[in-house]
């Protein structure tokens, strides 16, 4: 009996412990939750304080907030303003603290923001900057502006957290400038007809162009003209009484408010039309003489040949035409290894004149080929130089030496051999040698 007390007991104190432990966590739940919401409603009061209102970065125009009813607040002075002029304007803005003179609680109200408005050419105001109290500063600059006249005015806005709301002051005095950028025009270019070199009519077309010019003045023969609204393209007319005749130069500066470029220059070569029948003619050319092969990439040389050539141009194989060249008739050329043609290759040349090209004159495909073959001939290599050559006088010497020392070795082998020998005289009177036996017993 007393061991079901003791049981029962036991489960009694077990359930109180555990209503006991969700009490507790209950408890830190709600704890938790409330120092969350507190800390909401903090940064919420924070934020209000310090910025006022959404800034709005010059987007849309923004109503003036009325001046507070209930405190006399001092509104910012704007120092006046000193542009900085350039090509990119930079203005500074610069005032005084704002103050409420009515206000004897510190913490009544709060500074929060300043608020710089802007406009341009007397049209629309816009707020294009919100300075806080977290930034601590009484100056705002103001980039990259264009050319115009800018108003610029200064609102100060108070916080009072008691009742989560603002004030604002009365605008400052409105600082103006006028802003004049120096630019000068830039990158001034002429072309006559597109870049042609001649012409067979007096009338051409200038294709101009800078950047910021407004007008542009003209030379020719020498003489400037009167300047002109600038355009991009100007019919122009020469006189076939130029000094310069049959070649004109034509000069043209560009100018705006700000300044004028240096004068430039392009030419073209009037030519009448018996000229123009002076084409190119009986084109050739030939590589390393006619030969059927080359052991060389380079120094391959070109023997060429056209009448009424000035200047002459090259293709290999299927590849890009070079440069314009002055003509001439041997050109050293050099095949390229990894040409997709190799090992054969064609070499092309047009010819042409200030008139045209052996082209225009009816020639065409004007070529010569050739392989390229390693193992051809190859030139003879050059005879060694002084220093290169390898001194035998000694080897002379050693072989000399040894060939002595085997002939002194031969002659006394025949000398000992002689001296073993046996001469005896017959009866006849002959003489004979007796070779001595050798013994069988050593």
């Amino acid at each position: 009996m007393a061991k079901k007390k003791k049981y029962q007991e036991g489960i009694r104190i077990a359930k109180s412990v555990g209503e006991t432990g969700k009490t507790i966590v209950k408890m830190k739940t709600y704890f938790i939750v409330g120092l969350i919401l507190i800390s909401l409603i903090v940064v919420g009061v924070i934020v209000i304080q310090f910025t006022g209102f959404k800034l709005v970065n010059g987007d849309e125009p923004i109503p003036p907030p009325p001046p507070s009813p209930e405190y006399d607040i001092i509104s910012p002075t704007l120092e006046p303003i000193v542009p900085l002029i350039s090509t990119d304007v930079n203005i500074e803005l610069q005032w005084d603290d704002a103050e409420v003179i009515n206000s004897d609680l510190l913490d009544e109200i709060d500074f929060s923001v300043y608020m710089v408005f802007r406009r341009k050419d007397y049209g629309t105001w816009y707020k294009i900057k919100t300075i806080t109290a977290f930034d601590n500063v009484e100056y705002y600059k103001d980039k990259g502006l264009a050319e115009g006249t800018y108003e610029y005015k200064i609102q100060s806005g108070f916080y009072k957290p008691v009742v989560i709301e603002m004030h604002y002051s009365e605008y400052s005095d409105i600082m103006s400038v006028e802003v004049d950028l120096f630019i000068p025009p830039t990158n001034p270019s002429i072309i006559i007809n597109d870049g042609a070199n001649t012409t067979d009519s007096l009338e051409v077309i200038l294709t101009l162009s800078c950047n910021y010019a407004t007008k542009m003045q003209f030379e020719i023969y020498g003489n400037l003209l009167n300047w002109v609204a600038y355009i991009e393209i100007y019919p122009f007319t020469f006189s076939q009484e130029s000094p310069d005749y049959p070649i004109y130069k034509v000069g043209v500066i560009f100018g705006n408010d700000d300044g004028e470029t240096e004068i430039i220059y392009d030419e073209i070569t009037h030519v009448i039309e018996s000229v123009l029948e002076v084409l190119p003619t009986n084109p050739s050319i030939t590589i390393n003489d006619g030969a059927e092969t080359t052991n060389s990439f380079e120094n391959n040389i070109l023997t060429l040949y056209c009448e009424n050539a000035t200047e002459m141009q090259f293709k290999i194989n299927d590849g890009v035409w070079t440069d314009w060249i002055e003509y001439s008739m041997t050109y050293t050329i050099i095949l390229p290894e990894n040409d997709i043609g190799y090992p054969d290759y064609k070499v092309e040349v047009v010819f042409r004149n200030i008139v045209g090209t052996t082209e225009d004159a009816g020639y065409e495909n004007v070529y010569d080929e050739i392989t390229y073959n390693s193992e051809g001939e190859l030139p003879p290599l050059p005879p060694p130089e002084d220093d290169d050559k390898i001194d035998y006088t000694l080897t002379y010497i050693l072989i000399g030496v040894l060939g002595g020392a085997i002939g002194i070795v031969i002659f006394m082998k025949v000398r000992k051999n002689k001296s073993k020998k046996v001469h005896y005289t017959t009866a006849k009177g002959k003489s004979r040698v007796i070779k001595p036996l050798k013994s069988k017993f050593k």
